[in-house]
């Protein structure tokens, strides 16, 4: 059965490297939709499908020469599946993902410039998704998107 999408328009803006991580900020792109409050995503478990396009913006605040971009796709991607298990966007539902791996709600990952967009169709349950962010640099970021 196919569900209405709807697309949350997210901006990361990375704020600080320390080791194997980059922090950043989570925010609602402006004029976008309410899904995104206090650096997390909050999405409902039922209905709709969503398309979330995280746009990374510049790494200035970091104090960084070159802006941060996506990690590319390497050979864990595959374009002609729908389910790839992209280099930039790993997911898992019990714990931060430590590997190239994708949660069944996840059923599309793309990178298109500085724009990811990832589409999730809830399961109907309550839960919650830890996804990495991954960079081109080797980075990560680790946030959560929870369905209610």
């Amino acid at each position: 059965m196919s569900h209405a999408r709807t697309t949350v328009d997210v901006e990361v803006t990375p704020q600080l490297k320390q080791g194997a991580q980059t922090y950043c900020e989570i925010d609602p792109a402006p004029g976008s939709n309410h899904y995104v409050k206090g650096g997390m995503i909050k999405l409902p478990k039922n209905g709709a499908e969503f398309e979330i396009n995280f746009s990374l913006i510049g790494a200035a605040a970091m104090g960084e020469e070159d802006d941060a971009c996506w990690k590319p796709e390497d050979d864990q991607g595959d374009a002609a599946s729908s389910r790839a298990v992209s280099s930039a966007f790993w997911s898992n539902r019990g714990s931060c993902p430590t590997s190239a791996m994708q949660d069944s709600q996840v059923t599309n990952v793309k990178v298109a410039g500085n724009v990811l967009t990832v589409t999730i169709v809830p399961d109907g349950s309550k839960n919650a998704i830890h996804y990495s962010l991954n960079f081109a640099d080797g980075t990560s970021f680790d946030p959560i998107i929870i369905h209610m």
